[in-house]
């Protein structure tokens, strides 16, 4: 087509023009031309998945890098450990077995005052004196000593189950679920080889990550507080400088917390003379004790 009504039609058809169309049933359409025809949008790429909940643990880790200010002033080293928790909104736990080493967390009176440091700095500045540490859990913020918080991070009870996964997705969940340090040696190949497992009890993290890793065909090796999967022949090169697969802490011999001196019950619904809990514990020159009830006296035998 030549002359006007054509020059007129093309300069209409340039893309980016405004364009009205009038159908030959009367109706109209507005639009805007461009230069390529429309395409549907690619749908995200975890469309149809769930979205995971978010783990505490990590929520917590990033409260321990906020900055803000601690003014400890006559409180206890029970009591200075519990405000730096409460201001972090993070719980916290002191592990009773320090006081087998001497330490009594309520007789040291903290006077301390820090302004603008990160929660991780104040409880460092806080516990280093007294030779304590910490570590993130699913219940919250653990304090104890260097091998108590290691054992308490390495021997948590998880529950393994899980389907078509490979050893890095599973790594990956242990790490965000149970906040202990495991590294997957980064000179191995892509995994992918897809794992399935279901055990009916739970059992310690140490012992599922070295079974996860056997089922791979690799080996666990502990340093310190953190589990570095790697090849065997790599792992035999470590030993002489890893540390030995944890051990279980023993019983704790001091006063649980639910309990109170005298054998009173603490919270509703306690059984009164359960060892441990009601009546049967007793409390003598400041030492607590499990009383063990004694065997009823035979009748005497008629002669």
């Amino acid at each position: 087509m030549h002359g006007p009504v054509a020059r007129q039609r093309r300069r209409l058809l340039r893309p980016g023009r405004h364009l009205l169309i009038v159908t030959t049933f009367g109706l109209c359409s507005y639009g805007i031309l461009t230069g390529t025809a429309p395409q549907a949008a690619p749908p995200p790429p975890d469309a149809g998945k769930p979205t995971p909940p978010t783990s505490p643990i990590s929520q917590w880790r990033k409260a321990l890098d906020q900055k803000g200010d601690f003014v400890l002033q006559n409180v206890s080293l029970k009591e200075a450990i519990e405000n730096i928790g409460r201001q972090a909104k993070i719980p916290v736990e002191i592990d009773l077995s320090v006081a087998n080493f001497g330490l009594d967390v309520i007789s040291p009176i903290i006077n301390l005052e820090m302004r603008d440091v990160t929660v991780k700095k104040a409880l460092d500045k806080l516990l280093t004196p007294f030779n304590l540490h910490y570590a993130l859990l699913p219940q919250g913020l653990i304090v104890s000593s260097e091998e108590g918080v290691t054992a308490r991070q390495l021997r948590q009870r998880v529950q393994v189950s899980f389907e078509q996964l490979v050893l890095s997705e599973i790594v990956d969940h242990l790490v965000q679920s149970t906040g202990a340090n495991l590294v997957l040696d980064p000179r191995l190949p892509t995994p992918s080889r897809r794992i399935s497992l279901r055990l009916p009890q739970e059992m310690p993290l140490e012992q599922a990550v070295r079974l996860v890793a056997e089922l791979s065909d690799l080996r666990v090796v502990r340093l310190g507080n953190t589990l570095i999967i790697t090849t065997p022949e790599r792992a035999e090169r470590l030993r002489t400088d890893a540390d030995g697969p944890t051990t279980p802490l023993p019983p704790n011999p001091s006063l649980p917390p639910f309990v109170v001196p005298g054998g009173a019950p603490l919270f509703p619904g306690a059984v009164p003379g359960f060892p441990g809990i009601g009546a049967d514990r007793g409390v003598e020159d400041g030492v607590a004790e499990i009383a063990v009830p004694r065997p009823a006296a035979k009748p005497a035998e008629k002669k």
